[in-house]
C-alpha cells in the first residue's frame, strides 16, 4: 500500500481522540459505581435503623399490660396488637376510632374531652 502523506497523522489523531473518550467514559463509570456503592451503604444503614426501631417497638409492645395500638391522623386504628386472644371472634376494629369500638359504646367515657387532648397532641 502506498504511503499517503498525512494519512497516519489522521489515524493517530483519531486514535488519541478515541482514547480520551474512553478515559472519560471510564471515569464516568467509576463515578457511577462509587455513587451506587454509597447508595447501597445508605440503604443498608436505613434497614439496620428500621430493624432496631422495630425491635424497640416490639419490646415496648410486649411490656404493655393489655394491648397497644397505632392510629392515623384522624385517630382511626391502623394497628392493634393481639389483645383478646381468649375471644374467638374479635370484631374488626381497624379503621375505627377508639370511641367507635363496639366494646366502649355506652361506657361513661368523656370522649369529647379525650378528643381535645388528642387534637392538642397531649399525653393521656
Amino acid at each position: 500500500m502506498e504511503d499517503i502523506p498525512g494519512h497516519w497523522d489522521d489515524d493517530d489523531a483519531q486514535l488519541e481522540q478515541l482514547r480520551r473518550r474512553l478515559a472519560a467514559l471510564e471515569e464516568t463509570n467509576a463515578a457511577t459505581a462509587r455513587a451506587f456503592a454509597q447508595a447501597e451503604g445508605l440503604r443498608i444503614a436505613a434497614e439496620e435503623r428500621l430493624a432496631r426501631s422495630e425491635e424497640r417497638h416490639s419490646k415496648l409492645a410486649g411490656l404493655a399490660s393489655d394491648w397497644s395500638w397505632e392510629t392515623d391522623v384522624a385517630h382511626r386504628l391502623v394497628f392493634v396488637s393481639e389483645y383478646d386472644a381468649d375471644i374467638a371472634e374479635t370484631p374488626p376494629v381497624i379503621g375505627l376510632a377508639r370511641w367507635d369500638l363496639p366494646d366502649v359504646q355506652g361506657l361513661p367515657n368523656d370522649w369529647e374531652s379525650h378528643r381535645r387532648v388528642l387534637a392538642a397532641h397531649q399525653p393521656f
